[in-house]
């Protein structure tokens, strides 16, 4: 599968490399939020790429939503041809593609793909990050660790508890491309990736999500359940990844 998401992650690349008026809003895409020209022209090209494979497929992507590749699909790909599509418009160098393999209600090969900097993560039976083996950090101790949010808080109430979050931690960072913070914690960047109030999408976290498990990490609903895989892409699951389950349960604990 490795082969097939660098094939199709290369036309991603190339459809966008050259590509002007990127922010442009076209339409309301399948998760509910506005498409850009960016988000367009790197989905088309995912699929093509995806058809030319002739993969016995379909696609589960964040702004066509399901797309039927064969006659009888074996499998679903789930697809973000740009995470982190604000700042790939702004100019900001930390966005990705992500490609997740699902079957028999498993994620069964994980794929993500800094657009910026080249590294190139992937999971099956381990975690991989430009082709070594990666492993998360062994913090425990909320007061020691890096945390990455993924969405500004909006309401006094959630104010409130980012508050606790931030003064607890260590470090804060808020990146802007969920799939790519994840990936750095499996590769020991980061301790925590949370995002508790607007909350993450399938095709955010599904190829991450595998890369996290693989590399020894946890991530889990603030209810401490395993995330799902939502076809339904407007629907959002709040979620908390960390280098281990101790943390986590920090973290949940700082948040109550």
């Amino acid at each position: 599968m490795l082969s097939e998401c660098r094939a199709i992650t290369r036309s991603i690349e190339k459809s966008i490399s050259n590509l002007k008026n990127k922010g442009d809003v076209l339409y309301v895409g399948a998760d509910g939020l506005p498409t850009t020209r960016l988000d367009k022209i790197a989905e088309d090209a995912a699929l093509k790429s995806i058809r030319k494979l002739k993969l016995p497929c379909q696609v589960l992507s964040e702004e066509a939503g399901l797309v039927k590749i064969s006659k009888n699909p074996e499998y679903t790909l789930v697809l973000d041809p740009i995470d982190g599509t604000y700042n790939a418009v702004l100019g900001i160098p930390y966005y990705a593609v992500s490609i997740a393999k699902y079957e028999n209600d498993e994620v069964t090969f994980g794929y993500v793909k800094n657009l910026c900097n080249g590294d190139e993560f992937w999971a099956d039976k381990k975690s991989y990050c430009n082709g070594k083996r990666i492993r998360i950090n062994e913090t425990e101790k909320l007061s020691d660790a890096v945390v990455c949010v993924g969405s500004r808080p909006i309401t006094p109430q959630q104010y409130a508890e980012y508050k606790k979050l931030f003064l607890g931690c260590k470090r804060l960072r808020i990146m802007g491309a969920i799939a790519l913070d994840l990936c750095y914690l499996a590769k020991g960047t980061f301790d925590v990736v949370a995002d508790f109030h607007i909350g993450m999408k399938t095709v955010d976290y599904a190829a991450a999500m595998l890369i996290i498990e693989k590399s020894g990490g946890f991530i889990r609903t603030p209810e401490n359940e395993k995330p799902k895989i939502e076809f339904n892409l407007k629907n959002r699951s709040n979620l908390v990844a960390a280098t281990n389950e101790k943390l986590f349960r920090g973290v949940i604990k700082t948040l109550a």
